[in-house]
């Protein structure tokens, strides 16, 4: 007994040491491990479309109407109207408002699910979302190229059109009912690209983005934050979150309304000055105000804040 009392501390130490230890390797396996994972879904050694695609034909295959009437309400829930007509040419769509998630611009530009007319034609995405596992995979499968300049210019350069959301991550912070809040005053680079390049520009509205999702109020706090560093994380309530996954079943009660309008044409000018960028510039937003104006719901504010 006296020999066991007096062993009993050293038992307490080296049941604690080997905890550490344990602790120590679990920690360390564990983060060699993700570092490992993060460097073949980095090189491409691991990817996702498999998998994805590989579900998919699954469902098909024993669950055929449910893809068929999902793509069937995807098509009701998102639509596309040309009251000028199908652009034929090259273009940069500027898609309005950014809203929650830009679900119209995924839809009509990132699938075919939509009766979207134009088809070579990519999608901008944040380069944020480069830290993302499989982001690479996602960007080149769904019609995407990166938002840098760079990466943006040799699209058109290869004959693409562009659909960009101007207001970007930052114009989440301003999404309301029923008004546009666009977060593009200060927006110049794509207007430089345009006349770079003498790309036609579209403005392209929808109706019932920023309806689709309600943003919790509560972690409003949060986005304050992260949006000086580029970043935003719309938080939708649980009732909007649920109300869009019904789409499974049906299409949405009140339908996103995508306006296309008038292409704006663009004059090639190799090195454009600062006065031909704003000039093109206060010309879009002209041309922006007069879609809105023709094409706006009864229940929409009157004007479009440009902030």
């Amino acid at each position: 007994m006296v020999f066991f009392e007096a062993g009993f501390p050293f038992s307490y130490g080296a049941i604690i040491s080997i905890g550490i230890i344990g602790i120590c390797l679990i920690t360390f396996v564990g983060f060699f491990s993700f570092v490992v994972f993060s460097a073949l879904v980095y090189i491409g050694v691991i990817r996702i479309s498999p998998i994805l695609d590989a579900i998919s034909n699954m469902i098909s295959f024993f669950w055929p109407d449910i893809t068929d009437k999902l793509y069937y309400n995807i098509n009701k829930s998102f639509l596309v109207e040309y009251p000028y007509g199908k652009p034929e040419k090259q273009a940069i769509f500027l898609f309005h408002p950014h809203g929650s998630f830009s679900m119209a611009s995924f839809f009509h530009i990132g699938t075919h699910m939509t009766d979207w007319a134009t088809r070579r034609i990519k999608a901008t995405m944040t380069n944020l979302m480069l830290l993302l596992p499989f982001a690479k995979e996602i960007i080149h499968n769904h019609n995407c190229v990166l938002s840098d300049y760079n990466s943006m210019n040799e699209s058109l350069e290869k004959g693409d059109s562009l659909a960009v959301c101007l207001g970007g991550t930052r114009e989440v912070l301003y999404t309301k009912s029923h008004v546009l809040n666009l977060n593009i005053l200060k927006k110049r680079g794509v207007f430089k690209m345009a006349l770079k390049n003498g790309c036609g520009i579209v403005p392209v509205l929808t109706y019932g983005e920023n309806e689709l999702f309600q943003i919790t109020e509560n972690v409003q706090w949060i986005n304050n934050i992260l949006i000086e560093y580029g970043l935003c994380m719309p938080i939708p309530t649980m009732e909007s979150f649920f109300r869009w996954f019904n789409i499974i079943n049906r299409p949405l009660d009140t339908p996103l309304r995508t306006v296309v309008g008038k292409t704006i044409d663009v004059e090639t000018i190799a090195e454009p000055t600062e006065e031909d960028i704003l000039n093109l510039r206060e010309k879009y937003f002209k041309e922006l105000r007069e879609l809105y104006k023709s094409t706006k719901p009864s229940y929409y504010a009157e004007e479009i804040n440009i902030i």
